[in-house]
């Protein structure tokens, strides 16, 4: 039974190689499918494309419903791992797994995770591999509530983060009816939105305000939340008496406090030993930001562009922190 479900499942693979395929059940959607071995990071866009990596082919299908990762070829003889990651666009999760070595006995190990990770070991030098990956995914029972917003309309990319997140309370609006999506996340935000998700819920009356910096009023509402980042260290100001409130954050300044907040809840964020940033720019990163951004990448927060860019000294609009801030919950505090 299982040999006619791998011989089906590589005619699949083969067939979508010619052509792209349909759903069935509904518009296509994306995956972001990320791939890592032996120190390099290749991350394979939404669409149905091939990618060439040292001799490994890898191969995406996007639907709604399956994918398919299929490699036949040799491994660089530096190869010692492969760490797939697959994973579903918002709304989706990860229902089914399961992977196939084909045509060959394997001395491989190979390990699973529920959400649809593997990781391979055990290669020689020079190994051939033929392996075949199957995922399904579903669609969540719950969508996300509409949102009273405008400005944010449900064809948009950052629509159902910024759903998530205004719906979970930890970002509000601009004003009743818009986010402003485009607009420059500050400082003061995003400790906001760190203290609603550490404590679940927002600051109040009993929350204490008191500061080392001139520029924080104990009297405005984003006093308790950069009383509570100061005390726990997640934030230690521009200067011993100034926050900075008012500026905006720049991405791997975003990343820095994720990090120091994710160590705070005791998530893991450890990083396998050789993982590199493979971006471009990955050479401007600030000292003090590249352990944190580089989690932040292999932990899936944060994605580069398809010019291959990271832009840490980017500001981060509000439609990024959205985003960032589903994936932490998604991928970190779970």
């Amino acid at each position: 039974m299982k040999r006619k479900i791998i011989s089906l499942l590589l005619v699949l693979v083969l067939i979508v190689g010619i052509a792209p395929m349909a759903s069935a059940t509904g518009p296509e959607v994306g995956f972001d499918f990320v791939v890592f071995y032996d120190g390099t990071y290749v991350r394979v866009p939404n669409a149905e494309i091939f990618g060439y990596i040292d001799g490994v082919r890898a191969f995406q299908v996007t639907t709604d419903s399956v994918g398919f990762a299929y490699w036949d070829g040799y491994l660089p003889s530096a190869t010692s791992e492969i760490i797939i990651t697959i994973k579903p666009p918002g709304n989706y999760v990860v229902v089914y797994s399961e992977y196939y070595f084909l045509w060959m006995e394997h001395p491989y190990s190979v390990a699973t995770s529920p959400n649809g990770t593997f990781t391979i070991s055990g290669f020689d030098n020079l190994s051939s591999i033929v392996l075949l990956l199957q995922w399904d995914v579903a669609q969540t029972a719950e969508q996300p509530p509409p949102t009273p917003f405008t400005d944010v309309p449900s064809t948009a990319w950052f629509h159902d983060a910024v759903a998530f997140v205004y719906n979970e309370g930890l970002m509000r609006g601009a004003s009743e009816t818009t986010f402003d999506p485009l607009a420059d996340f500050n400082r003061e935000q995003v400790v906001a939105t760190l203290f609603r998700m550490y404590h679940g819920r927002p600051a109040n009356a009993s929350d204490p305000t008191a500061t080392p910096f001139a520029d924080v009023d104990p009297g405005r509402w984003y006093a308790p939340y950069i009383a509570w980042a100061f005390e726990q260290g997640i934030v230690t100001g521009q200067t011993a008496t100034t926050f900075g409130t008012g500026d905006p954050v720049t991405r791997q300044d975003f990343a820095v406090l994720a990090h120091r907040l994710a160590s705070l809840m005791g998530a893991d964020i450890n990083v396998p030993s050789g993982f590199t940033l493979q971006f471009t720019d990955a050479d401007a990163i600030g000292s003090w930001a590249q352990d944190a951004l580089t989690w932040a990448v292999y932990a899936g927060l944060f994605t580069g562009t398809d010019e291959g860019l990271l832009n840490p000294w980017n500001t981060a609009i509000r439609a990024e922190a959205a985003a960032i801030l589903t994936r932490y919950v998604q991928a970190v505090a779970e």
